[in-house]
């Protein structure tokens, strides 16, 4: 008899079956710096994230600490994980429209809260932290945001501000004028190879 009862199996399941297939023309928030930054080639967005054992892991601890850290916030007067989604029509092109799609971690009348629960601890936000916090106060109408990450100190519990993101529409619109011209190769991959 094993000393071990594997859940890795379920772990996948409970886990991919939670990923929404990909729907050409739609983007999510979270994965745009990857698109922009020529990290998702147009390939690997038709055809989907392939997903191994360790990042799965990784995620999933994410989730965790979110769940854990979300009653926190909304005692704060926080609202946690609000969606939202906006249709971009795109002028001149064939490509009709984009939607951007995300889930904010936590938002109140004034300002969007980006939440990272990597292991590691940062000193600033990265590049693609940044990135996604000013897609969010455009699409909630957010003026500020702060991206900040959990911290156990001896004395209690903290979110550490890793750096504070403005409202800045120029911005956004360079960013949507990105995804439109990755929707154009996107559709021209499919109209040579099918999807």
């Amino acid at each position: 008899m094993s000393q071990y009862i594997n859940l890795t199996e379920n772990l996948l399941k409970h886990y991919l079956g939670e990923i929404r297939p990909q729907e050409i023309g739609r983007y999510s928030c979270s994965k745009v710096y990857g698109i922009i930054k020529g990290y998702t080639s147009v390939e690997q967005y038709i055809k989907g994230e392939k997903f191994e054992f360790p990042a799965i892991m990784r995620m999933w601890n994410g989730t965790s600490k979110h769940k854990q850290i979300e009653p926190l916030l909304e005692l704060r007067g926080y609202t946690c994980e609000q969606k939202v989604e906006k249709t971009f029509y795109v002028p001149l092109m064939t490509t009709g429209e984009i939607t951007l799609t995300g889930k904010c971690d936590a938002i109140n009348d004034t300002e969007v809260l980006e939440v990272k629960t990597s292991e590691k601890l940062y000193q600033t936000p990265k590049e693609w932290h940044t990135m996604q916090l000013t897609l969010y106060l455009s699409l909630f109408n957010r003026e500020k945001g702060r991206i900040v990450q959990p911290v156990v100190k001896k004395d209690g519990l903290y979110l550490k501000v890793l750096g504070e993101v403005k409202r800045n529409e120029e911005a956004f619109n360079k960013i949507i004028g990105k995804l439109q011209e990755f929707n154009l190769k996107v559709m021209e991959y499919i109209k040579q190879n099918g999807k």
